[in-house]
């Protein structure tokens, strides 16, 4: 979404996969990019990717992404 010219927000969630006894964790994230000027962006990102400690379900953990982009 664009809620302004100079900001971007969003969400994404995927439901994990299951093959037999094999199950992948729902994935989910939510974003926020800041277009600084025509060169710059930056953005903040919480991921989750379900719990690393499962024992039934594969995940990763989650946290912070941060990104900084800058084209010529």
């Amino acid at each position: 979404m664009l809620p302004f010219d100079f900001l971007a927000v969003g969400v994404e969630y995927k439901n994990g996969a299951q093959y037999g006894d094999f199950k992948n964790a729902n994935y989910w994230d939510a974003h926020v990019a800041w277009f600084v000027n025509k060169n710059l962006t930056l953005v903040a990102a919480y991921v989750n990717t379900g719990d690393a400690d499962s024992t039934s379900k594969v995940g990763f953990g989650g946290g912070v992404v941060l990104s900084a982009q800058y084209a010529f």
